[in-house]
């Protein structure tokens, strides 16, 4: 499908430059349930998860949200994760997690640059991402 778009755009814009290439994915984990809105152990990696340690009091936290940005060759891998909390300033309330890839690099790419790079962005992002669960939530994804 990109392959169709990016081909079309190049052969309607013959001047065409793309300075910032990337493939984004923004996953939020929402999870209607009784239990504590931090408990994300059986979900998620536990690596994911050692921001919440850092509290003496976790019923305190509005917002924990970690930003880890990847230098590989020939792009940059940003993922941002955690609890972003719709309800800042107020305390955590929600059980909803967030985790955003995305993968881009800020150069000047030409269309069979980008056909090749779109899929090398995509497994990057799926590895990092199957990382990142377990699976109780690929169970419930499922569902």
């Amino acid at each position: 499908m990109f392959k169709v778009i990016i081909e079309n755009l190049f052969d309607c814009f013959k001047d065409l430059q793309v300075k910032r290439m990337g493939l984004r994915y923004i996953n939020e984990i929402s999870i209607s349930s009784k239990s504590k809105p931090l408990s994300w152990r059986r979900y998620l990696n536990n690596k994911l998860l050692s921001i919440f340690n850092v509290a003496d009091d976790k019923t305190k936290i509005a917002r924990a949200f970690n930003n880890l940005t990847l230098n590989y060759d020939n792009f940059k891998l940003r993922f941002q994760y955690g609890m972003w909390n719709s309800d800042f300033p107020a305390t955590i309330r929600k059980k909803v997690f967030i985790l955003d890839y995305d993968a881009y690099d800020e150069s000047l790419w030409s269309k069979d640059e980008i056909i090749k790079f779109l899929p090398i962005f995509h497994d990057k992002i799926e590895q990092l991402f199957e990382m990142s669960i377990k699976q109780a939530l690929r169970d419930k994804m499922n569902e």
